[in-house]
């Protein structure tokens, strides 16, 4: 279809809109054949871990398959990097990403250590 011109504006031309969600996400994934984590940050959780299992991030590839463990709301992306960047980059957020991967395998395995 051929949009037409009014006050300068093309009318009638469909402009593909990007899906947006209101909420982000903050999430691990866990790979337990190669005991390796990775934290993100998404506004679409489902897509973003088919992404990962199906080999479409460089950062995580090489790991696969990767099982969600953990994951917090954010209301905007602004805070959520904030918190990705705490988890990834700071003692204490690399003290309390081991300490939920632990309770992640305790839980599913019963209470043994992580190796």
């Amino acid at each position: 279809m051929v949009g037409r011109h009014v006050l300068g504006v093309e009318i009638g031309v469909r402009v593909p809109v990007p899906e947006l969600s209101d909420m982000y996400f903050l999430y691990i994934i866990w790979s337990n054949k190669f005991k390796r984590s990775y934290v993100g940050v998404t506004n679409n959780l489902k897509k973003r871990l088919l992404q990962h299992n199906n080999g479409e991030s460089k950062s995580t590839v090489a790991w696969r398959p990767w099982t969600l463990i953990y994951k917090e709301k954010y209301q905007n992306l602004s805070d959520a990097r904030q918190r990705e960047w705490f988890l990834k980059c700071t003692p204490s957020g690399g003290k309390l990403k081991r300490k939920i991967i632990q309770k992640f395998l305790n839980d599913r395995d019963g209470g043994h250590k992580m190796a």
